[in-house]
């Protein structure tokens, strides 16, 4: 090991942004069990360079200077720590920046993310204020009033960084753990994350006092910091690193400096034994040597020095093991890369499309090494999407969803914290939280502590039950260096646990026996005066100060710029609260007022509900070979989802401010903020306008897949209606019709899919309705519905051919074709001419399709009556084709083209001679947003 004094050789001065990076002798290669998706980009492999280490640097300063932010805030708000509860304090703050990215915020303005609370919690924030131990909504609500009280805070100014969020997140996903080949698919930072909640499991398990505790689990949080510098002496650089991170911030940290520059070697005391024991316990359960052996040991063979190799050499630890991949780097340039990717494509091929979970046969040496010390426990809400959905008004459903992220992603890590700290004195850190969204908790904890959690959670159990919440159930494991095998294990007993019966945790209610009018909202318990039963009123309450008021009161960011709401819509709060569903349709408040007044000529616009879900995402989150790997995918999803809304919103945009310009841009992005219900993890929930959801949808599916590297689309269910009309049986429909696409593409999950329909004024599309019309336009070969975002037969496809766009459409061109679509012709008299154009072209190509079928059904009506009426429907399309090709030689040529069009519908009939008939129609109308 180098010496400290030998860092002066390499230029290593202090501070961060003046150490320089160094390769181990080869280069240094990241590779993506999942592709990854960079700058537009879909990779396998990514060259680790100067450029990222740089990168990389300014990240560490920005990690200092969070740190100081929040210490000094604690010193401002008078909060007194001892020695202990600092070096406590730094740790949770390290874990909290390194993660704070990979928990997108979609709307800032409205709630403080669970992390934020989270932050919150472990400033002293809420102090007395604030205890996991009780019902969601009130949790949920003292810390909102907190935050608010306090107002803003200097340690978010890092945190609301989004050139920062950026910079981190390609640090999760860019630097591995390790350099060689199979073992350079884990993250660095995932590794340290892992090593400091061992480390921490591992020492209170083993009764170290408090304070060395504390210094332990700092020391394991940072002990790798150096390798993106210097991967081969990574040890001297990271103790630098923790001396210039830590110096200033706590006082004494000579220890945990020892501790981390003696993590590989002289591991003379306990707390030294533990760390080095956990770095080995992490590095083994994620760096996948077994499988590296049998994806590529053939390979190796035929590239090594010698007539043979040694994979404990190779796959070891020490110089020999540098010295033989610098040499094999040396003989073979390229073979690291070349190695990486053929261990990607042989994994890939074992994992058949991420569907099938491999579990690599133990060879001699790398025997499960299963802990007693530890458990992965993990926690999972029930029925969520039951208690989203239950309530028959919008605000309650905002409140719910808000409650499921809070109670996932805050109040159960906290309760965990509570429990530790009050039964044992114990400090539970961030990261022994492994992963928490989407419902589900999975964190490590001592063995000793388990019944005290188990003890907590019941209690709160009981608490969420009174008021019929989610319910949480509860399995439990022990830590094992197989991942699959843990997984396997955990994944059994959740399943026992689900099949189980519950116990029942709260008194019957019997004045639901009495006969009193039922809550209006939820129909289960019985109604006061105001028609809500007490738990809908308080969600009510919650959910019009924090979803649509808070949304419309708050500032956004809309093209680069904050925008207001109210100064957009020219109205306050009071005026546009009576008519949200309206607005979030489209309609300004000229139309609103116009229409109230009874003018004629401005119609109710139609509102469209998205309904988004990922395509066999248990799967494709079953097949992860590691911890680092598990939690890579769902922060995955969970980033590809919010990154292609953020995208969506950008091209709404930028294609209505080209038509139509600033104002009216700023109008469309903000009814969709408006109704956005739900997104985490695959799952999404919106209201929108109906212009606009076909555009939404298109860029939510195509960009979600790209974001996960072609491996994984969504289902996309869009059910649109009057906005007047019962939301819940749109809601109702659009739910069906995801499940319609999901078993269409069940067999290509990589694909991104839509279903579509719509109902005309004064009728009702509700789940049954939309089933049944689907089931019968198939059958009448008519619709080709459920279809893929791209390719052929795709919504694509049907865009270019409704809109008559022969080059490929941009997203921001179908958002500006969509808006012209939807205007009111007669209030838009500076472009009356192109909103006339646009939606007589659109009227002309529906008479016309209806036009050819009736003709192509009178002439089956003609032919002599059949039993074969598979036949006869065969012949549709060819009767249809037949007349549209009359009608272009009869037609003058100005006046034909909408035959073409017919034509070209017929071209994407399937092979069972279905052709998107109604699918155009259909598509148009829903474009047409109600205006025509």
């Amino acid at each position: 090991m180098e010496n400290w004094s030998s860092l002066t050789r390499w230029g290593l001065l202090s501070g961060f942004s003046n150490i320089q990076f160094r390769d181990p002798g080869y280069p240094i290669v990241k590779g993506f069990i999942v592709p990854y998706r960079l700058e537009n980009e879909i990779i396998d492999v990514f060259m680790l360079g100067e450029e990222e280490v740089r990168r990389y640097s300014r990240i560490l300063i920005r990690m200092k200077e969070f740190i100081s932010d929040c210490l000094s805030f604690c010193r401002e708000q008078g909060i007194r720590l001892n020695r202990v509860e600092e070096i406590e304090l730094v740790g949770d703050l390290i874990a909290i920046f390194l993660r704070a990215p990979l928990v997108r915020d979609v709307i800032p303005a409205v709630m403080p993310t669970p992390t934020r609370i989270h932050l919150l919690s472990r400033l002293g924030i809420f102090r007395e204020r604030l205890s996991a131990l009780q019902d969601p909504l009130s949790f949920l609500k003292s810390s909102y009033d907190a935050l608010r009280a306090i107002g803003y805070l200097k340690p978010f100014n890092v945190l609301n960084d989004k050139a920062l969020s950026e910079d981190l997140e390609r640090c999760w996903f860019l630097f591995p753990a390790d350099t060689r080949p199979g073992l350079n698919t884990s993250s660095l930072l995932a590794h340290l994350m892992l090593t400091s909640a061992i480390a921490w499991g591992l020492a209170v398990e083993r009764g170290l006092d408090r304070e060395s505790v504390a210094k332990l689990r700092l020391a394991a949080i940072i002990h790798d910091l150096g390798k993106p510098f210097d991967y081969r002496r990574h040890v001297p650089v990271s103790r630098q690193l923790a001396e210039e991170l830590l110096g200033g911030t706590i006082s004494g940290a000579d220890e945990i400096l020892e501790y981390v520059e003696r993590h590989h070697y002289h591991a003379d005391t306990v707390e030294a034994r533990i760390l080095k024991e956990a770095d080995e316990l992490a590095s083994s359960i994620d760096r996948l040597v077994v499988l590296a052996r049998e994806l590529i040991g053939g390979e190796l063979e035929k590239l090594a020095p010698g007539a043979s190799i040694s994979f404990d050499v190779v796959y070891g630890t020490g110089r020999e093991t540098w010295e033989f991949w610098r040499e094999l780097s040396e003989r073979h340039p390229g073979s690291i890369e070349q190695l990486t990717r053929t261990f990607l494509k042989n994994l890939r091929e074992k994992l058949d499309r991420f569907t099938k979970p491999i579990a690599p046969s133990p060879i001699s040496g790398e025997l499960e090494r299963t802990s007693q010390e530890l458990i992965i426990g993990l926690m999972d809400l029930g029925g969520i999407q039951d208690f989203i959905t239950r309530f028959t008004d919008l605000r309650c459903v905002e409140a719910a969803s808000i409650i499921v992220d809070s109670m996932t992603m805050a109040q159960m890590p906290i309760l965990i914290h509570e429990t530790l700290a009050s039964e044992g004195g114990v400090h539970y850190p961030i990261e022994a939280i492994l992963y928490a969204a989407g419902g589900v908790v999975e964190f490590i904890a001592p063995r000793k502590l388990l019944d005290d959690i188990i003890k907590k959670l019941n209690q709160l159990r009981s608490i969420i039950a009174e008021y019929r919440y989610p319910s949480i159930r509860f399995a439990w494991t022990a830590f094992s260096s197989s991942y699959t095998s843990l997984s396997q294990r955990l994944e059994r007993e959740m399943r026992l646990k689900k099949l189980s019966p519950e116990e029942i945790l709260c008194e019957i209610d019997w004045s639901t026996m009495v006969s009193r009018a039922l809550c209006n909202i939820c129909y289960d318990k019985p109604a006061e005066d105001n028609g809500r039963c007490k738990r809908c009123d308080d969600l009510y309450e919650f959910g019009t100060q924090v979803h649509f008021r808070r949304r419309y009161e708050s500032a956004h960011e809309i093209g680069g710029k904050i925008v207001e709401p109210e100064h957009v819509f020219q109205q306050p709060w009071e005026s546009i609260s009576k008519y949200v569903v309206e607005v979030i349709a489209g309609h300004d408040w000229n139309e609103l007022e116009r229409k109230i007044r009874g003018d004629a000529a401005i119609s109710w616009r139609n509102l469209a509900v998205i309904k988004v879900d990922g395509n066999l995402m248990g799967p494709f989150m079953s097949t992860s070979l590691s911890i680092s790997d598990a939690y890579e995918r769902s922060v995955r999803i969970d980033l590809a989802l919010k990154k292609a809304f953020e995208r969506s919103l950008d091209a709404v945009y930028r294609g209505v401010e080209k038509v139509a310009g600033e104002l009216e841009a700023q109008k469309a992005v903000l009814s969709t903020i408006f109704g956005l219900l739900y997104m985490g993890g695959d799952d999404s929930l919106m209201l929108c306008p109906s212009w606009l959801s076909i555009a939404l949808s298109e860029v939510l599916g195509n960009e979600f897949r790209l974001n996960m590297g072609g491996v994984r689309g969504l289902s996309i269910g869009v059910a649109v209606g009057n906005c007047r009309a019962s939301i819940w049986s749109l809601v109702s429909a659009a739910g069906k019709l995801v499940e319609e696409t999901k078993n269409a593409f069940r067999g290509n999950p990589e694909l991104s899919g839509i279903c579509f329909d719509i109902v005309e004024t004064g009728g009702t599309l509700t789940g049954v309705s939309a089933k049944l019309r689907l089931s019968i336009l198939r059958d009448e070969l008519v619709s080709l519905q459920p279809i893929p975002i791209n390719g052929e037969r795709s919504l694509e496809a049907l865009l270019k051919c409704a809109l008559m766009e022969l080059e490929s459409l941009s997203y921001e061109r179908v958002v500006e074709r969509s808006y012209l679509l939807s205007r009111m012709k007669e209030i838009m008299c500076g472009m009356k001419e192109k909103i006339e154009l646009e939606q007589d072209h659109a009227k002309k190509i529906i008479s016309t399709i209806r036009e050819c079928l009736k003709v192509a059904n009178e002439a089956l009506g003609r032919l002599p009556t059949s039993s074969d009426k598979i036949l006869m429907k065969n012949a549709l399309s060819s009767l249809v084709e037949l007349y549209a090709q009359r009608q272009l030689a009869r037609v003058e040529e100005d006046e034909n083209w909408s035959y073409r069009v017919v034509l070209n519908i017929i071209s994407m009939e399937d092979e069972e001679r279905r052709a998107p008939f109604y699918d155009i129609e259909r598509l148009l109308k829903i474009m047409g947003g109600g205006a025509f």
